[in-house]
């Protein structure tokens, strides 16, 4: 009966010296995120950019999939023009927003649109444990 005692005891803190070795590392992050706001220029200052709410933010893996709306996650900016994609795998995506005005579900004369890029769309670069801010100019599409 003593033998089972000590084996019981033993083993005991043999577990508690285990679990005591076994600190686990810190997770590193996995995913990044894309944040910032959407907006139109000012009227008085073309430097300025006024807010623009309820505008879709997409974020896509390829300038087709961009050029054909097959988005691989969407969000929608809050009332200041404040958006973020979070959990985004790292890697270069295209990012355009756009603002339906007339509600036909199409990109059409007088709404609001915008991406990554000056003249033609570019990928931005999303890395894991970092977030990438970016603030879009939406222009009126014609």
């Amino acid at each position: 009966m003593k033998i089972k005692k000590y084996l019981g005891l033993f083993a005991a803190l043999v577990l508690v010296a285990l679990l005591g070795a076994c600190k686990k590392d810190p997770v590193s992050p996995k995913t990044g995120t894309i944040s910032g706001t959407v907006g139109v220029p000012n009227v008085f200052n073309a430097f300025i950019l006024d807010p623009i709410p309820n505008a879709r933010v997409g974020i896509y893996a390829s300038l087709s999939d961009l050029q054909n709306d097959r988005h691989l996650k969407t969000a929608t900016s809050s009332g200041t023009g404040a958006y973020t994609l979070s959990e985004v795998a790292p890697g270069a995506y295209y990012l355009d927003v756009w603002k339906d005005n007339d509600f036909s579900d199409d990109l059409s004369s007088g709404d609001y649109y915008g991406y990554v890029g000056s003249t033609e769309p570019v990928t931005l670069t999303v890395t894991a444990g970092q977030t990438a801010t970016l603030n879009i100019r939406l222009e009126v599409w014609p």
